[in-house]
């Protein structure tokens, strides 16, 4: 009953190797895609087979993980967040003990000293409502607790929800022991999720206008402004093309505002980018042969911006390939404006 047509099934296996150290075991998980018929409950392999706990699967999901001590075995943490409404998310988790013979006890996640969260589910592999694992708020922690005789024990997989107002980023959870034995009392599974209030960033671009030529030159300027990717903070690897334009030098300038109406530069040309608040951003010689790249490197910490980027043409030898002469000082062209817009939302509620 529990098979749903169109779900992503998998199976894993576990090579158990006694007295193997913990530090060798890393090859000792695998998994692979199934497809299941519930009528028959027939099945055959889906995918290739594939090193590692299966919480990998898990499409969207950040998995962690953690041991007590060098010998007492490894838990896995898979936790995923959705937004149900405007500022609440949906949290799921799967928590896997894959050879810790003291098992788990409890799921501690750290939660945002401000946020709520209610409607905490969970799921074993059995049907009794009587063994179910409990979830409640605790200090600045949801607790999920087990009743006795119900520990999440090796090679066992049980899952964990509730509803939160705050959003969610990386986090550290903690597994209390289910019985004695050596190492410490709980430990800690790092790099998964926690409703933790960290906040959101929202990286996009847009254009406005389009490239032209000034004082007659319009046939010498086939450029403008587009980007490859988002201005995320960081993001080494930001780059700013232009298109296939004839050999001369361009400036790309910046500006924290624009030309409010934009300034006209000749017949049906205007400068979209605010004069009084400009910078340059980095100049380049255009290659005719193929489109042009400007790498822009956007560093770490800078979150909560919005710059507008405008490229202006030049010939410095101040002749143009068609032979006439140039502007001197001036330029041939201006390209579109390209504005780029990061901003941060989320956090505690």
């Amino acid at each position: 009953g529990d098979i749903v047509a169109g779900a992503n099934y998998y199976y894993a296996f576990i090579l158990m190797h006694r007295g193997e150290s913990l530090a060798n075991r890393g090859d000792n998980l695998m998994w692979r895609g199934t497809n299941l018929n519930p009528s028959t409950w027939a099945s055959s392999d889906a995918g290739a087979p594939t090193q590692g706990c299966v919480l990998n699967a898990w499409s969207g999901a950040t998995v962690g993980s953690g041991s007590n001590g060098t010998e007492n075995g490894t838990f896995y943490v898979a936790g995923k967040a959705r937004e149900t409404s405007p500022g609440n998310y949906r949290y799921e988790y799967a928590m896997q003990n894959v050879d810790n013979n003291r098992g788990a006890a409890s799921l501690r996640i750290p939660i945002c000293p401000t946020a709520t969260a209610s409607n905490f589910t969970f799921r074993d592999i059995d049907n009794d409502p009587l063994n179910d694992w409990t979830g409640s708020r605790v200090g600045n922690e949801i607790v999920f607790s087990a009743p006795a005789g119900n520990a999440l024990d090796w090679n066992m997989i049980y899952n964990f929800g509730f509803d939160c107002d705050a959003t969610g980023g990386a986090g550290d959870v903690q597994v209390d022991q289910a019985r004695p034995g050596t190492g410490a009392l709980s430990l800690t599974v790092t790099g998964t999720l926690a409703p933790n209030g960290a906040p959101v960033q929202t990286a996009s671009t847009s254009l406005v206008g389009t490239g032209c030529g000034i004082a007659g030159f319009s046939n010498n300027l086939t450029t403008d402004l587009s980007a490859i990717g988002v201005p995320t903070s960081p993001n080494p690897n930001f780059f700013l093309p232009s298109t296939t334009a004839p050999s001369a030098l361009y400036f790309i300038s910046g500006s924290f505002g624009t030309a409010t109406p934009p300034v006209p530069l000749g017949p049906g040309c205007l400068q979209y980018i605010d004069s009084n608040a400009m910078f340059t951003i980095g100049f380049y010689l255009a290659n005719p042969a193929g489109s042009n790249f400007c790498s822009v490197i956007i560093p770490q910490g800078i979150e909560g911006f919005e710059v507008n980027l405008q490229l202006a043409q030049f010939y410095p030898n101040g002749v143009m390939p068609n032979g006439q002469p140039a502007p001197a000082l001036g330029a041939l062209g201006v390209s579109n404006m390209l504005t780029l817009t990061n901003s941060i939302s989320g956090g505690c509620p």
